[in-house]
């Protein structure tokens, strides 16, 4: 307790800190023989080893050493060892000089008067600068008055150091000590005396601060007479007169506009730091359109070509405020910050340029946006060499989507660069490539949302009512030019499934002409040629027919197991016929050489001889030498873009039979069209070059409908049969007593790694299936499919669903705009009560600031206002009850509470001591605190004197670096009249991690990419036992608690079920991510159970989030019971 007591006093006159935990190497007694030995074989090392040792006692109040006050004096400070005069005037700077029972200094320091003179006029410059540098911390007169005369001689020493020096201790005498004022009156007189003669940069900025301080008109004559060579002097001098600027312009707003002149000729300095602080300057000065534009132009040339990339994203924090407050002026620098792009390789940097830019992209600008965006796209793949690194894909998804938002924020301005995007579909941004073409389908549409959910419904070709008519017709225009782009000139360079599926999806919706369906269909037909040699391996009968007990048998096909022959033929009349058969022991069927010389197999023909794998129309049977993406994929078991393709052929199909029903009804020409079709019988099909493009006849619906299901078929059987190789020249024959027939060609089965096609696949191309064959007429179906057939034929209803989608998400991105709004303080978009004040900036007077960057966020991390303001919705300071922890209790001695404010990355504790007693005063009262977890204490709380029923509130600064959950605690010890010390133990103080935590948004690429990325998880089984809620109701619950964003569209929520599923994502303070998954369902007693899954980059915010569902669930049911 003494030590502690020491330590305190120690703390009110000394300037130094310094950690000392280790056993020190002499005593007390020790230091003192050593110091006081004078022989001359003293070693002096020795000495200098013991002030150290001295020094470090002396200020962790381990040990008292002011009794050795007097041996320093005599021995040491007369020393000619520069390190031992060091040393020794750090122990006058921490000693207490004052005599606590006279009041005054103390008599031993008028005996240092005479060895800190010697020193001051030493003939070693670095003697005479540690001693000014110790009188500078001096404030006792007694000691200065001595000492004035020789700190002003020190003024016109050669050496600038001790010059510099001698600045600063005059400036410290004038405006700290005890009558600095009388001791030095003439200071700022010679103060600028000194600036005339001066040449130093250094100490003519130590002067000019004195001077701005101490008399700022004669700073102000100064720079007035020094205005034409401000901009030679160097950067430091510089800053401090741009802080002279700045007082000035509110001091003399008369003079502004000359000041201004001054501040914008500091501009073109060579010194990054004083550009900076020019442009910050500027615009806290004046909010004019050139000032802004100005200052943002040199903001961008300081992130264009500065090294330190810490700088810059100081840098774009600022452009980032610049925009939020002057946006309409920042809209014309957003080229030149896209400049920045090729100049900053960092990634974290691009992403903070692209977001500025985004919104600051106007109809006058998003053009030469685009433009530049393309030519960053392609720039960057040429410029690296190793293309393939994980950045620089990144770096070209990240341009893909700010080209998505510039074309989604202003889709009839941009709508002719679309077609120039689509090159990059075979590129690391294809996803996003793909996204962007699909959404521009409808982008139109979802703009116009009160109109056009009407026209869909009724006719999605219909054009718009009155002014959105030639905006229809543009995008139909839009659509058929992207669909013919893609087709014929990207669809066979596509390698990726998902880009694949995205585009197919496209295909299958929005060809709606004779023309594209033929193209598109054509286009397929040619990728997945190859597929068709499947269809002469048997399959079974079950896997077909019984698609529901399918996966219960996982045994291989045998040659004496049933197998299927789907039989699918043309007849004369051009109708299409399709029979399933069973056959058994089908391994021996006839073999039939093909027109290329190879030899095929058959299993089944057609009436007229042409087998499904022997002569389809065009040669599709045809084995190409060379496989396509397409094949491949689906040969690799993609069996969900085999479902895709199924799907696209299904609808092109059905389309191109809505078609030939439209022309036939309106073209009413059945007699000639019998006599054309008896002409027409010996003609070749594959002869489609010699049809009209906008007219079809029946043969060809029909021939396209064979192909299409000869396609499926040829899917569902590589999904159950093992992968086969096969040769270029060769064909595989089907199975025939257990061995395989080899004719001029090799095959090879794999055994190993064999995925067969899953439930859903299967019944999804099942229903293709069946749905081409219920459109000819020649399938039985049972009834109770009929309507959900129906239902799937009707085509429009995808486009319907893909339009209310893009309408929620739009409807999602302005509400989170909206609260991202409202969350930076935006006054425009908050609502105030009709008897709230008005606050008007321009009547504040000469204080005010339109963009004061240091005064306001200083103003904003002290406080803590903003976030106060937010938190306290009530208005009656409730909430700021709620965080008040009690430490100790009502009966005991000394009562302490602390309320908890929460900072972005600190905790600030208040808390309040008070002395209950009525008789008693606390002396040397100290509150003491230790953490657990990522927390740290900045600094140790002093020493107070509490009187009876005094209070005192102490403070205390907490670091935090991490989103966990974190324990503070600590006691409160002090001592009484009698000399007694006691200890309280404290209460723990539990930091909560929801704190630093709030929702946010993303789009399902970002989640799903997070999720596969997080390795931590943390699995929650949930469960309500109360059976008066709903699904809907228990979810809102779990947003509420985890204080995260539902991203599941509100529709998918929609409606009756027992299952719910959603993803929920929140982000911290510190920018890590919280992803979780929620899978609850409701039993038959209607209770709720289900399970959370948790995933984040760290371990700590997955368990504190799990803790936090955890006691909240059963808090949740325990109220809900009661």
């Amino acid at each position: 307790m003494a030590a502690i007591t020491h330590s305190t006093q120690q703390e009110k006159q000394c300037t130094l800190l310094l950690n000392f935990d280790q056993k020190p190497n002499f005593t007390k007694k020790e230091i003192k023989e050593i110091l006081e030995d004078q022989t001359p074989n003293a070693d002096e090392e020795r000495k200098i080893e013991a002030m150290k040792t001295l020094l470090l006692l002396h200020l962790n109040g381990t040990e008292d050493m002011t009794a050795l006050l007097m041996s320093i004096i005599r021995f040491v400070l007369p020393s000619t060892n520069k390190i031992l005069k060091k040393l020794a005037l750090y122990y006058l700077e921490s000693v207490n000089r004052k005599d606590n029972v006279k009041g005054g200094m103390r008599g031993e320091m008028l005996m240092a008067c005479s060895h800190l003179r010697n020193d001051l006029l030493h003939p070693n410059e670095y003697v005479r600068g540690f001693t000014l540098r110790f009188l500078s911390k001096v404030k006792e007169n007694e000691l200065l008055e001595p000492l004035i005369q020789p700190i002003l001689e020190n003024l016109q020493h050669r050496t600038s150091y001790v010059r510099r020096c001698a600045v600063t201790t005059i400036f410290s005498i004038y405006s700290n000590a005890e009558n600095g004022e009388e001791l030095i009156p003439d200071a700022p007189e010679l103060m600028e005396e000194f600036l005339k003669t001066e040449t130093e940069i250094s100490a003519m900025r130590h002067a000019f601060i004195m001077l701005f301080h101490c008399d700022q008109e004669r700073a102000v004559r100064y720079l007035r007479s020094n205005f034409n060579t401000i901009s030679t002097q160097g950067d430091i001098f510089q800053l401090s007169i741009l802080n002279l600027l700045k007082q000035m312009c509110k001091l003399y707003p008369s003079e502004k506009g000359t000041y201004l002149k001054v501040i914008s000729s500091l501009l073109e300095s060579k010194s990054s730091a004083v550009v900076y602080q020019c442009c910050t300057t500027l615009v806290s000065l004046s909010t004019s359109p050139i000032s802004i534009k100005y200052a943002s132009t040199h903001f961008i040339k300081l992130l264009q070509h500065h090294p330190d990339n810490s700088v810059k994203l100081i840098i774009l924090e600022r452009l980032i405020e610049l925009k939020n407050k002057f946006k309409n002026v920042m809209q014309y620098v957003v080229m030149d910050l896209l400049r920045t792009l090729s100049t900053n390789p960092e990634m974290e940097i691009r992403k903070k340029v692209l977001q500025i830019s985004i919104d600051l992209i106007t109809t006058q600008n998003v053009e030469n946006v685009l433009q530049h965006l393309r030519k960053e796209l392609i720039k960057s793949k040429s410029e690296t060499i190793e293309y393939e690194k994980l950045q620089e894909q990144e770096y070209r998804k990240l341009l893909m989507k700010t080209i998505h938002c510039c074309i989604k924020k202003y889709p009839l301005q941009t709508s002719h660069f679309i077609l120039l995007f689509i090159e990059f579909l075979n590129d690391a941004c294809g996803v996003e490539c793909a996204i962007l073409l699909r959404e521009m389908m409808e982008i139109v549409n979802v703009k116009n949302v009160t109109q056009s959910t009407d026209i869909l419904q009724n006719n999605l070709q219909n054009t718009l009512q009155n002014n959105t008519q030639n905006r229809q017709v543009n995008i139909v225009k839009l659509r058929q030019d992207i669909l013919q782009s893609i087709l014929k000139e990207h669809f066979t360079k596509i390698s990726s499934a998902r880009v694949f599926r995205i585009i197919l999806w496209m295909i299958g919706d929005y060809c709606n002409t004779i023309p594209l369906i033929r193209t598109a269909l054509n286009t397929i037909k040619e990728e997945c040629k190859d597929l068709l040699i499947y269809n002469q391996q048997p399959v079974n009968l079950t896997d077909l027919e019984s698609v529901d007990n399918y996966g219960d048998n996982e045994s291989t096909m045998s040659d004496t197991r049933s197998t299927t022959t789907i039989n699918t033929t043309i007849t004369k009349s051009g109708s299409v016929n399709t029979n399933i058969s069973t056959n058994k022991n089908v391994g021996s069927g006839g073999t039939m050489l093909r027109q290329d010389g190879t030899y095929v197999t058959q299993f089944a023909e057609s009436q007229d001889g042409n087998g499904i794998g022997g002569g389809m129309v065009g040669g599709m049977t045809g084995i190409s030498g060379g496989n396509t993406y397409l094949k491949t994929l689906i040969e690799e078991r993609n069996f969900y873009l085999a479902s895709v393709v199924a799907n696209t052929l299904c609808k092109l199909t059905l389309r191109l039979h809505d078609l030939l029903e439209e022309h036939l009804s309106v073209n009413n020409k059945s007699n000639d069209k019998k006599k054309k079709e008896e002409e027409e019988e010996n003609v070749v099909l594959s002869n489609e070059e010699e049809e009209d493009e906008e007219e079809i006849s029946q043969k060809e619906v029909n021939r396209y409908t064979a192909e299409c299901m000869n396609l499926m078929i040829s899917f569902i059987r590589i999904g159950l049969t093992k992968p086969v190789v096969v040769s270029n020249s060769a064909t595989v024959s089907g199975h025939h007593d257990g061995k395989k027939k080899h004719s001029h060609g090799h095959s090879s089965t794999k055994n190993s790694g064999f995925i067969k096609m899953d439930k859903d696949t299967l019944e999804r191309i099942h229903l293709c299936i069946k749905l081409l064959s219920t459109k000819n007429g020649k399938l039985n179906i049972e009834n109770k499919e009929v309507q959900y057939i129906k239902e799937s034929t009707n085509l429009e209803n995808y486009r319907i669903a893909y339009l209310n989608i893009l309408k929620e998400q739009l409807e999602m991105e302005k509400a989170e705009e909206l609260k991202q709004l409202q969350r930076d303080g935006g006054d425009h978009v908050t609502k105030l009560q009709c008897d709230a004040l008005i606050h008007i900036p321009q009547l504040r007077g000469k204080t005010y600031d339109a963009f004061d960057f240091e005064e306001e966020d200083l103003s904003r991390a002290l406080t803590n206002e903003e976030s106060s303001v937010k938190n306290n919705k009530s208005g009656n300071g409730g909430n700021k009850l709620n965080r008040v922890t009690q430490l100790t209790g009502f009966s005991d001695t000394v009562y302490a509470e602390a309320k908890v404010v929460t900072h972005q990355f600190d905790i600030l504790l208040d808390v309040l001591v008070v002395n209950t007693t009525t008789n008693q005063t606390f002396q040397n009262l100290t509150l003491e605190m230790a953490t657990v977890g990522d927390l740290k204490l900045c600094e140790r709380p002093q020493t107070y004197t509490l009187g009876p029923l005094q209070r005192q509130h102490i403070t205390a600064n907490i670091k935090v670096s991490s989103t966990e959950n974190g324990i503070i605690f600590g006691n409160i010890v002090y001592d009484t009249p009698k000399g007694e010390s006691f200890c309280i133990i404290l209460n723990d103080i539990h930091i909560n991690i929801m704190d630093y935590i709030q929702p946010a948004i993303c789009n399902d690429i970002q989640f799903r990419s997070m999720w596969f990325e997080f390795e931590w998880e943390n699995k929650i089984a949930v469960r309500s036992l109360t059976t008066n809620v709903s699904l809907l109701e228990y979810l809102d619950f779990l947003k509420t608690i985890t204080k995260t964003n539902c991203l599941t569209p509100q529709s998918a929520l929609e409606g009756e079920c027992e299952f719910l599923s959603a993803n929920l994502y929140a982000k911290s303070t510190f920018g890590e991510d919280a992803l979780a998954n929620v899978s609850i369902e409701k039993l038959e007693d209607g209770t709720i159970e289900g399970v959370v899954r948790i995933r984040s980059k760290t371990q700590g915010i997955a368990l504190s989030l799990g803790n936090v569902i955890g006691d909240e669930t059963k808090k949740f049911d325990e109220k809900r019971l009661k």
